[in-house]
């Protein structure tokens, strides 16, 4: 590896990174959203089944479309 991460970058990444499943009421701004596309849309999916289908539900109604497809225990993280 030509340049390899110091042990910042690696604690970041895999020795205190965490999976965030609660939320706040906070908006987040296009302009953060555009900002994570453009990082993850060079990550891997799942299988390596390109490409990753992203879709932003931020208004009520839409976030009401999505609950109705998630199992009954995820729907109070969405709405």
């Amino acid at each position: 590896m030509a340049n390899p991460l110091d042990d910042g970058a690696l604690d970041t990444l895999f020795r205190t990174a965490r999976t965030y499943n609660g939320y706040t009421d906070e908006p987040v701004g296009e302009d953060r959203l555009h900002a994570i596309w453009e990082l993850m849309k060079w990550g891997p999916t799942s299988a390596n089944q390109l490409p990753g289908r992203l879709v932003w539900c931020v208004s009520d109604d839409a976030k009401a479309t999505l609950a109705e497809a998630c199992s009954a225990q995820n729907k109070p993280k969405i709405l």
